[in-house]
């Protein structure tokens, strides 16, 4: 079973720098409650439209990230692809 700490840390007045947010669709409008002044949340993962209150970020000076590793592995494998065949015309070079 799962359990949030949003609540516990909520009810204590525990303010935090940052959260990585996996269901921001379900949890974004929590998160924003939770920061700190000048905190941040990374929005990962999303599976549906978010509703917030901007005043929750506005009033903290807070900052929304998206962030998505789809294009950070498309980048990743052109790179190999790009080193590969460098690395191949090195090998085919006559020296």
């Amino acid at each position: 079973m799962r359990r949030s700490i949003s609540p516990s840390i909520h009810k204590i007045g525990i303010a935090v720098d940052h959260v990585l947010e996996m269901l921001a669709n379900v949890k974004l409008g929590q998160d924003l409650k939770l920061l700190a002044q000048h905190g941040r949340v990374v929005v990962i993962g999303s599976r549906g439209d978010v509703t917030i209150s901007p005043r929750d970020l506005m009033t903290r000076q807070g900052s929304i990230y998206a962030f998505t590793l789809w294009g950070h592995f498309q980048t990743l494998f052109q790179f190999k692809d790009r080193q590969r065949t460098a690395c191949d015309s090195f090998r085919d070079a006559d020296c």
